[in-house]
């Protein structure tokens, strides 16, 4: 039960991150073209940080689900 809830976690904080990812792009995409390049550098500086943020929450998702495979595949090759 212990792993169900951190998969759940996980699992949450990966969703998390890419909804912020996904509305810091929209926001992005969105900005008046005719803006300041600050205003655009300020959101592509958001971009990127949500960017990071999903990237090592997909990461910690797919290592504790690597983590509990079963290592037959690897126990059976013998190079």
């Amino acid at each position: 039960m212990v792993a169900q809830a951190c998969f759940e976690e996980l699992r949450d904080a990966y969703d998390e991150a890419f909804e912020r990812l996904r509305r810091e792009v929209r926001i992005m995409n969105s900005s008046n073209p005719e803006g300041t390049p600050l205003a655009f550098d300020d959101s592509a500086r958001k971009v990127a940080q949500a960017e990071r943020a999903y990237r090592q929450s997909r990461d910690d998702l797919a290592d504790f689900i690597i983590d509990r495979q079963p290592r037959v595949a690897a126990a059976a090759s013998n190079c």
